[in-house]
């Protein structure tokens, strides 16, 4: 397993595109970046994932501040910062290894929550294997969102959540500073890694919130009501958790 350390630059190419003969993968979230790149982007997934029957990944929303962004980010779910532990990402520099993103994955989903979600890392993408385009469009032809990373050499790291991908080589995705929907263009140069997280089952017990919606911020000495949905048949009880300090406690 390669252990290169990543310092993701984000390049936006043709940015908005809306090419005919795409496939895209709807609702995949946006969180703004925060504790490193590898975090943010990974967060991504679990956040599609939370919302596709897998709903104890994401718990809460804060707003934190940021070393390496010097400013306060705003409503940075649970998920990113446990994936940066697990990542064991440097987040004053924001720098993540390769070879811990799929074990950080796992151990967030599986150890943390107690789900059965795999993780793979590909191979080293390169002109051999036409870097690595069947494996990123055999995940999002399956429904699943995943991670796309190009390294050119000693430049910069192109990373993103890639959801969709067209016929002429262009991938759809969300870099970790910007909510829009970008345009890569596939590599013809460089290494080239994709990073996958599939779950194994359907957990059907599950607990949706209705309101408030997520991240928004309740004044205080009023009266707010809480709502949510459920699925399943195995649900006694819910158990209701608040902070007053921005969820430090």
């Amino acid at each position: 397993m390669t252990s290169f350390l990543i310092f993701t630059l984000f390049l936006p190419f043709d940015s908005q595109r809306n090419p005919q003969d795409t496939i895209m993968i709807d609702s995949v979230p946006f969180y703004y970046y925060s504790y490193g790149s590898m975090p943010t982007i990974s967060a991504m997934l679990f956040g599609y994932w939370d919302s596709r029957g897998y709903g104890r990944l994401i718990d809460y929303y804060y707003d934190r501040y940021d070393i390496m962004l010097d400013s306060i980010i705003e409503n940075v779910p649970n998920v990113q910062q446990e994936l940066a532990i697990a990542m064991g990402t440097d987040t004053t520099t924001g720098g993540t290894y390769i070879s811990n993103i799929a074990p950080g994955q796992v151990t967030v989903a599986n150890t943390i929550n107690g789900y059965n979600f795999s993780s793979e890392c590909s191979p080293q993408g390169g002109p051999g294997n036409n870097y690595l385009w069947p494996w990123i469009t055999n995940e999002l032809d399956a429904g699943r969102p995943c991670l796309w990373l190009n390294i050119n050499g000693s430049g910069p790291c192109l990373s993103g959540t890639a959801f969709g991908y067209t016929q002429d080589s262009l991938i759809a995705g969300h870099s970790p500073f910007d909510s829009l929907i970008y345009w890569f263009y596939a590599p013809l140069s460089g290494n080239v890694w994709v990073i996958t997280l599939v779950p194994n089952g359907y957990d059907s017990n599950n607990v949706f919130l209705t309101s408030p919606v997520d991240g928004e911020h309740l004044q205080g000495n009023e009266i707010w009501n809480i709502t949510w949905e459920y699925t399943g048949n195995d649900i006694d009880h819910i158990g209701l958790y608040y902070s007053l300090n921005n969820c430090q406690t």
